[in-house]
């Protein structure tokens, strides 16, 4: 989660600039023009490649144990200059792209500065980090007796962990009514790419399972990475914080040099209540513009030995398949200059500047229609109030829409976001509310943390609420979770985990049997004390109706 008090101002910014590229290509397809709708068919080659970094960071994302760290956007642009020296000593283009190139510094430091610190952590769980987990819920009586399971008061589960990048060991026990009803364990070798699972109390023996089930099997559609090869990636990975940072910065940069068709106007946003003077540069983004843009990333793109290099570590082909990509983008490039196309609307992107250099608000119109955006984002600050709003309009059908305010004290913020959005099957737009209260996260280096509490509400919930509580701190969090229809609470679901020492294990020997579970589920079946392993969950379990299942299933045998 997001430091929310420091980064809602910049946050909003950082998301949308990073897909605003997407975003702007699906408005065009609709109605951009016949060149817009071609040229954005093949944006998601022209750019995938050059800006494989993106894609790839998505890689440190996924947390070896839910950990998480986070980075703060927040803070004056390295070159901020006050507006009024700045629009008297540059021309507009200078003033737009200096100001654009420095908050894209700084998002980008701030980007590295995470995806290093995902980096570190998985090098540290590397050599083994443990977890515990509890997740338990808590049933209200009317509910149960809705679904026939009178006397089912609670479900939890307890999960016990150790990892390392080559090996893993969960050991799961399930209870109802705070009764252990069974375990199991499950075992995960990433060498042999093999996963062992044994339930004690049914038999002794393990079920062995390949964790790439399709490889070799020729009606199914390959897989792009082994479960092997993409842990190797995550705990090995090629690409360094150092690179990232030196590639986003080489890439942007080449996306804003040929913006220069820029006027200025003094102008403010206001949001929520909250208004702040702004500088106002308006950019035109032709057809030209664009596909030099297009022509420059990918010739850069061409001769670029890291990100070539990148492609080849993750495995997405040869050096010759990444000549052969860029080369078909760069001929699609040229059939596009050779057309003629009279339908063409030039792009308009509206940037607003604050005094100190700040991108406060961005958003995107067509210059044959000026006042309309389809896209966009402002953000706005006073004192400790922070407001802001994004929008997105697809079609006259399909919209989306988010704005809050907030109130800061200290690391937690107090307030209400709106979600809202069309989906052109219904007339009734779908709103969502969530409500913050004293909120924050924050992050110790290894651990990140959430604090506070936060409710969500909406009619697509008929009537239904999830307020949520958290605590976190020294290597633990909890969370509480209640749902409430219409103002009852119904189930009540508390989640607690925390970092332990982790303590080695064994994968079993050859003197424990092991049953292949895609072709020796009958022998294993066979060998295992059912009758009694269902006896025992019976005597565990005291709801009737479920007694009265596992009889007739013990009766079956």
């Amino acid at each position: 989660m997001l430091d929310c008090q420091k980064n809602i101002k910049h946050s909003t910014n950082d998301l949308l600039s990073t897909n605003e590229s997407k975003l702007i290509t699906e408005q065009q397809r609709s109605g951009g023009g016949s060149f817009n709708k071609a040229f954005f068919r093949c944006l998601p080659r022209v750019f995938g490649t050059a800006m494989l970094t993106l894609v790839l960071m998505v890689l440190s994302l996924v947390g070896p144990t839910a950990v998480n760290a986070y980075a703060e956007t927040t803070g004056t642009s390295k070159t901020a200059v006050a507006k009024e020296t700045t629009v008297s000593t540059e021309t507009p283009a200078d003033y737009y792209q200096s100001v654009e190139k420095a908050n894209l510094e700084k998002q980008i430091d701030a980007i590295s500065k995470y995806y290093g610190q995902c980096l570190d952590n998985y090098k540290k769980s590397k050599a083994g980090i443990g977890t515990e987990m509890t997740i338990k819920a808590d049933i209200d009586p009317s509910l149960v007796s809705s679904m026939g399971l009178e006397g089912l008061n609670s479900v939890k589960a307890a999960i016990k962990s150790m990892q390392t990048d080559k090996k893993s060991k969960s050991e799961i026990s399930l209870f109802t009514n705070d009764k252990e009803v069974t375990k199991l364990n499950v075992l995960v070798d990433m060498d042999k790419e093999l996963e062992y699972i044994i339930i004690p109390e049914l038999s002794k023996a393990y079920l062995k399972l390949s964790m790439n089930p399709t490889n070799g099997v020729s009606n199914q559609t390959p897989i792009p990475f082994t479960t092997k090869e993409l842990m190797d990636l995550l705990y090995n990975n090629p690409l360094s914080a150092e690179l990232l940072n030196k590639l986003l910065n080489k890439y942007s940069s080449i996306l804003v040099e040929d913006l220069d068709d820029v006027s200025l106007i003094n102008d403010n946003v206001t949001t929520s209540g909250i208004n702040e003077v702004a500088t106002r540069a308006a950019v035109q983004i032709t057809k030209n513009t664009q596909l030099d843009i297009a022509e420059k990333v990918l010739k850069t793109a061409k001769s670029d030995t890291d990100l070539a290099d990148l492609y080849v570590k993750f495995k997405l082909g040869t050096k010759q398949d990444y000549t052969n990509v860029i080369n078909a983008a760069l001929a699609q490039i040229t059939e596009e200059r050779s057309k003629a196309d009279t339908e063409d609307k030039n792009l308009v992107m509206n940037v607003f500047v604050d005094a100190d250099g700040n991108i406060i608000a961005r958003d995107f119109t067509y210059d044959n229609d000026p006042k309309t955006s389809f896209l966009g984002y402002v953000s706005a600050k006073k004192g400790s109030d922070i407001g802001f709003e994004a929008w997105y309009t697809m079609s006259k059908d399909e919209t989306f829409k988010i704005d809050g305010k907030m109130k800061e004290d200290g690391k937690a913020v107090t307030g209400d976001i709106h979600i809202a959005f069309t989906d052109g099957k219904s007339s009734v737009p779908n709103k969502f509310l969530v409500k913050l209260e004293n909120f924050s996260s924050t992050s110790d280096g290894y651990t990140s943390y959430m604090n506070g509490k936060f409710t969500i509400t909406g009619n697509l919930l008929s009537g239904m609420s999830i307020a949520v509580d958290c605590a976190g701190k020294d290597k633990s969090q909890t969370m509480k979770m209640d749902f409430a229809q219409y103002e009852k609470k119904l189930v009540s679901v508390l989640v607690n985990s925390k970092i332990i020492e982790y303590k080695d294990f064994k994968f079993p020997d050859k003197s424990v049997k092991v049953y292949d579970m895609m072709t020796q589920m009958e022998d294993y079946m066979a060998s295992a004390d059912i009758q009694n392993y269902l006896k025992s969950i019976n005597k565990k379990i005291d709801v009737k109706s479920i007694n009265t299942v596992l009889d007739q299933m013990i009766s079956a045998y």
